[in-house]
């Protein structure tokens, strides 16, 4: 599984937003199709800027619309909430493994229990 979600390939410009025509659709390709968790944290970064659309994931890919004319310095907001997704999905998976080691716990503690139950009824 991989862990860090990257820029892979090359930024394309896809076209002119066709309802905004002052704006471009972007896509940012990345090196894997990120999971529901990830986007979720892409979608929700801790820092934002409120004059940059918000981008979305579409499958290995983020699609932005960026004003044509700020589109190469509005970009670096963009690689910012790719990286606090990041960041925020470490957390996420830590968190996973924590939960997993808590159930793995208390499973073998049931079992242990149900085994000691089990030997004081075979000497009956």
């Amino acid at each position: 599984m991989v862990n860090k979600i990257e820029r892979s390939g090359k930024i394309k410009v896809i076209g002119i937003d066709p309802k905004h025509p002052g704006l471009v659709i972007v896509e940012i390709p990345l090196n894997v199709e990120p999971p529901s968790e990830w986007v979720e944290c892409f979608q929700h970064p801790s820092t934002w800027t409120p004059s940059i659309h918000p981008p979305t994931v579409n499958g290995k890919s983020i699609i932005w619309r960026a004003v044509k004319e700020n589109v190469d310095r509005d970009i670096k907001w963009i690689f910012n909430y790719i990286e606090q997704a990041n960041a925020c999905y470490e957390r996420v998976l830590k968190e996973k493994e924590r939960e997993k080691e808590r159930i793995d716990r208390e499973e073998s503690a049931r079992k242990k229990e149900l085994e000691e139950i089990q030997k004081k009824l075979e000497n009956l």
